[in-house]
């Protein structure tokens, strides 16, 4: 399993380097150490075998510490997100029933915030930042401020310990939107992981020489092939910071400073960098792998990339959370002579089943759509505590109901191109990806429905042509003696407080009707026309 390999790689390079962020680097035998400590006063303090260990930390470095640590206590980690509303991640602590939480102290108010108030608060342990420039906190004090146990992570006990895990045991949950306005758990197993990693390593060649980004947060899935790619070859990260996302210049003077290898980030980043300055020739020159996931990859950026630094491969990766990171990818191997000429997802990775099914449960035939359902050792367990929302997304095959067959069904419309490749054609339901998050508009919907004097209400996506980018628009009716400003206010109050950032629409429009289909229900296709005749040629939107 995974822990075997980053054991392997502490034996034989005990100081070749793991992690480096703004608040240290850490080598493998120094990231060993430092996990053995903080799984050995898990278990000293009773925390049990199978056990969730959600962790909130704000150094990427003990971001990766919890992890490790998680693991070696025979426990499964909860990656959370930092910047997520407080009642929203007591939503999700209260949901694991774990009795502790790991955090650093570069996050330990966000945390004490988050747990405050439970019936049963978890213990809060607490991970140094490294930053010798930082003012030491006292965890005891700052948890007797909130009324909850607050110990220091001291590190006293830094013996090896031995797993006791299986292959099968849940090594992860990652919470993503849920349709039903409470997020979902997916639970990824060790051999899941185990399984990508061998793929990432072997298909992009990753060795202990290589350098590896680390663009996405951990609380999303995309991390998994920094991570494991890294532990899994003995490799280094280096967390992009945030400067480098944001503007150019940074991200070229990040990328060559640390002369990273191999760069994974969401397609969104790559576009960003494009609008807002003409890509520079001669940089660039360590990368020889740019690969992307997580939402699909506008062509007329992968072009302008691809003309400018031709020395880089550039990998297509497709897949949803409940499949670890990724199922399937596609190698761009030329250059695309059509802007508007669709990139495919490719084909499935090592150990994986693709299909498309269509109407009447039938293998959908090439170029014809059909629903991607996926089965293999990457597959997710299903859901926490949520056995409907399992058995309706992990089904027995349709192509084959009469043995025992568990696939499955990303709900995501393909079809099967004549080079045997997949192309994505749009979601089954009103699922959609953005900036490389998975969304249920449902989520967003159930907060706007929450606000007093909302009739009826739907969120769709409006296009921007320019940039290749989306953005989310909230659109309603409600009660006319209600002032429009005074409940666009309310609105934006409830997003604030239920959901994280990238879930709360750019634009909320008020409408005197939504309009609604034969069915009573909204109409959504009518609704995007009217949003983008609205947004493309008034102000009406706030």
């Amino acid at each position: 399993m995974i822990l075997d390999h980053f054991i392997r790689h502490v034996v034989e390079a005990p100081d070749s380097l793991a992690i480096q962020d703004d608040h240290r680097s850490l080598s493998y035998g120094q990231l060993n150490e430092l996990a053995n400590g903080a799984a050995n006063l898990l278990r000293d303090r009773g925390v049990p075998k199978k056990g969730r260990i959600p962790f909130l930390c704000a150094a990427k470095s003990n971001g990766l510490l919890a992890i490790i640590a998680a693991m070696k206590a025979d426990c499964a980690y909860v990656p959370l997100d930092v910047g997520a509303p407080a009642k929203r991640l007591k939503n999700i602590i209260e949901r694991l029933e774990s009795g502790c939480i790991l955090t650093d102290t570069g996050a330990l108010e966000t945390t004490l915030k988050s747990v405050e108030g439970l019936a049963n608060p978890p213990t809060v342990f607490v991970l140094p930042n490294g930053d010798e420039a930082s003012a030491p906190i006292d965890p005891t004090h700052a948890g007797e401020r909130h009324r909850i146990e607050c110990i220091a992570v001291d590190f006293s006990n830094t013996g090896e310990i031995s797993p006791r895990i299986t292959e099968e045991d849940i090594a992860y949950i990652v919470f993503t939107s849920g349709s039903t306005g409470e997020p979902k758990g997916v639970m990824i197993p060790h051999r899941a992981i185990q399984n990508y990693a061998e793929w990432s390593c072997r298909y992009f060649n990753i060795t202990p020489d290589d350098r590896l980004s680390s663009h996405a947060p951990f609380h999303f899935d995309l991390s998994v092939f920094d991570i494991y790619s890294a532990l899994y070859a003995g490799a280094s990260l280096y967390p992009v910071p945030r400067q480098a996302s944001l503007f150019p210049v940074e991200f070229f003077k990040f990328v060559d400073s640390r002369q990273l290898t191999v760069w994974c980030s969401v397609p969104s980043l790559l576009t960003h960098l494009c609008n807002l300055t003409d890509l520079k020739p001669g940089k660039l020159g360590s990368l020889r792998e740019i690969t992307f996931c997580g939402e699909v990859m506008p062509t007329a950026t992968i072009i302008k990339w691809m003309k400018t630094y031709p020395h880089i491969r550039y990998v297509n990766q497709y897949g949803p959370s409940e499949t670890t990171c990724a199922s399937m990818y596609y190698h761009i191997e030329t250059l695309p002579p059509d802007p508007t000429q669709a990139i495919p997802i490719g084909k499935a990775i090592s150990n994986t089943e693709v299909f498309a099914v269509a109407e009447g449960n039938t293998l959908a035939e090439e170029g014809k759509t059909g629903t991607l359902h996926i089965r293999g050792r990457g597959n997710g367990l299903g859901y926490w505590r949520a056995p409907d929302q399992t058995a309706s997304a992990f089904v027995q095959n349709p192509i084959n109901p009469g043995d025992c067959d568990i696939v499955y069904n990303t709900g995501d419309l393909v079809r099967l191109g004549q080079n045997g490749n997949f192309y994505f054609f749009g979601r089954a339901d009103h699922q959609i990806k953005l900036m490389g998050h998975r969304i249920e508009l449902h989520e967003i919907e159930a907060v706007m429905s929450s606000v007093s004097g909302i009739h009826l209400n739907a969120v769709v996506t409006f296009g921007n042509a320019e940039t290749n980018q989306s953005v989310l628009v909230g659109c309603y009716s409600a009660a006319r003696e209600i002032d429009g400003d005074e409940v666009k206010t309310h609105i934006r109050a409830a997003f604030k407080n239920k959901l994280p950032s990238y879930m709360i629409p750019k634009h909320l429009l008020k409408l005197d009707e939504l309009p609604l289909n034969q069915n009573g229900k909204v109409d959504r296709i009518r609704l995007t026309q009217i949003v983008s005749d609205v947004l493309s040629n008034s102000n009406t939107a706030d």
